[in-house]
């Protein structure tokens, strides 16, 4: 305030933040290109933050949110994962995030549920992977993926790992399937022969050079070595700088940059230029740009790439018309058609014209203007949009999993409406369509699902892992009084299947409820065990009726 570049006073906008692990703390702050501040939230701590408006999140360990820039607003982006470090866009909008953990790359499918330790796996399952390797470390961090051109082309949108274990900075480049990203791994960008290097953080600055936080040290170890050990090194951490020789460039002082030049940096190559460009028009001269840019919108001919940014510059200044959004929807680009949906899946609220054009999203020839489409109806919810969800499912490739997911969460995250979810339940869908509502219902607590669940077992023919799931989600989204119908389903269907393995589905199902036991499961489990004990007794056993007496053990 007084102009010596020292801070005389700060403001607290989002917290408390549990600290209790510090190798789990809020990291990796970025600036979306909804103008949001983007962070990760690691393991082991649990934290609770409530926005000024009150809306409240809770996360535990490893979770995605983001926040208002004053702190108005908070949420989550995705839930799971262990220990998020690491996070970049693509061109296409997409985040990309490590877990130290598990794998060093993922493509987060938004409000996506990821795996966690102790987290119970959904029958839909969890959001996928994009790596069929891993980088033999658990300590994977700062992911960046390269979208500048300082570096030469063959390392160009890539993406950089730091490993602290193996003391190296890994490189994978990427491959789409439809809309689903795979990682393939190349040569190692950087190995050390020094033990001591930790690369625990990577960014590329705005002079296309890669920096490199180096923790340095002889230990690493977060809870196998004390905090306090003397052998902890204090004061040699230090940050590396990378640069391609013969392709030097100066970064610009964006405090003195003009409208003008502003606008021409909409549609300058390089990904991280153009959203700097968007914050400085959008911060530093708000509403004085809107009639530039609507002109810009008018007049059209402009880049893809400027068009982007143009959308959300305008979006993120309440200033996008209809008309504007809608003649971005409907471009003969590729680029622009996703970026409008994305910014269609940013409002607050979707009428029934906005539907529709969800509706055409999925429809699309772009399996990515299709995954956004997708992905805005996982917050946005209308029984209109269930069948068009079921046809688009029906009619995608198997190898895209990240589009696969994506109608599977929406269609589960409109199942949790009460109105639509009796709606879905009614309808007469086809066999195939019966087929997702049941897997989607099997994840819904709701005694709609439950019932649903209950004639669709009677009249189908399932296998028996599904078999055993649904019988699990019956039992769990039951009341007692159902109990012996759900007995007798569980006797007379599929009898091939070992009646302690049904038995213990339902169990499971008892469990999740909270219910104690009902009397006619026990006597079941009971009969079940009796079974057992005279098999036994006969001399009979082999290797399954083995398997049974566990059951009696932890009936017991």
């Amino acid at each position: 305030t007084n102009g010596d570049d020292v801070a005389d006073k700060k403001e607290i906008l989002l917290g408390p933040f549990e600290t209790k692990d510090t190798h789990g703390m809020i990291n990796n702050l970025f600036r979306g290109l909804d103008g949001w501040i983007h962070a990760s939230h690691g393991f082991s701590n649990v934290s609770t933050v409530s926005g000024k408006d009150g809306n409240s999140v809770t996360m535990t360990s490893g979770n995605t949110f983001r926040f208002t820039m004053d702190g108005q607003h908070v949420e989550k982006t995705s839930d799971g994962r262990i220990n998020p470090f690491g996070s970049d866009l693509d061109k296409w909008g997409y985040h990309y995030s490590a877990d130290c953990h598990t794998l060093p790359i993922y493509q987060i499918i938004r409000n996506g549920n990821y795996t966690q330790w102790g987290k119970m796996v959904p029958n839909i399952g969890h959001a996928p992977t994009m790596m069929d390797y891993g980088l033999n470390s658990t300590a994977l961090s700062g992911l960046v993926y390269y979208t500048d051109n300082q570096f030469p082309e063959e390392y160009q949108n890539s993406f950089y790992s730091g490993d602290v274990v193996t003391c190296r900075i890994s490189r994978s480049t990427m491959a789409f399937t439809g809309s689903t990203p795979k990682a393939n791994r190349k040569a190692d960008f950087l190995v050390s022969k020094d033990p001591w290097f930790r690369p625990v953080d990577i960014k590329i600055g705005p002079d296309g050079a890669m920096y490199i936080a180096d923790f340095y040290n002889s230990i690493i170890g977060h809870y196998e070595v004390p905090l306090d050990h003397p052998e902890r090194d204090r004061n040699s951490g230090r940050i590396w700088k990378i640069t391609y020789k013969g392709s030097q460039k100066s970064p610009i002082d964006w405090s003195v940059a003009n409208l003008d030049f502003l606008i021409e940096k909409l549609g300058d190559p390089i990904l991280q230029t153009r959203m700097m460009a968007t914050d400085e028009l959008v911060d530093r001269f708000s509403t004085t740009a809107i009639p530039v840019l609507k002109k810009l919108v008018a007049n059209g001919g402009m880049l893809e790439i400027q068009h982007v940014q143009v959308l959300w510059a305008l979006f993120r200044l309440d200033a996008l018309t209809d008309q504007n959004l809608k003649t971005a929807l409907t471009s003969n680009k590729e680029l622009v058609r996703v970026h409008a949906f994305r910014i269609l899946g940013e409002y607050q609220s979707l009428n029934q014209q906005e539907f529709e054009w969800i509706k055409n999203g999925l429809a699309d020839a772009s399996a990515h203007v299709r995954r956004v489409a997708a992905e805005a109806l996982i917050r946005h919810h209308s029984m209109v949009m269930v069948s068009p969800i079921l046809q688009t499912l029906q009619k995608t490739k198997e190898e895209d999993s990240h589009l696969i997911y994506a109608l599977k969460y929406a269609l589960f995250q409109h199942a949790q409406n009460p109105e639509i979810l009796t709606e879905i339940a009614a309808k007469n869908w086809s066999a195939d369509e019966k087929e997702v509502v049941a897997l989607i219902f099997s994840d819904t607590r709701s005694r709609i699902a439950g019932e649903f669940l209950m004639e669709y077992l009677k009249n189908t023919k399932i296998s028996e892992e599904k078999f055993l799931a649904y019988l699990t989600a019956i039992s769990r989204s039951l009341p007692v009084a159902k109990m012996a119908g759900i007995i007798e389903l569980a006797k007379t269907k599929m009898p091939h299947i070992p009646a302690f393995k049904k038995a213990m589905a339902l169990n499971n199902g008892a469990r999740q409820q909270g219910m104690t036991f009902p009397a006619l499961l026990n006597a079941w489990n009971l009969q079940i065990c009796q079974a057992v004990f005279k098999t036994y007794s006969t001399g009979k056993a082999n290797k399954t009726e083995r398997e049974l007496e566990a059951l009696k053990h932890a009936i017991n």
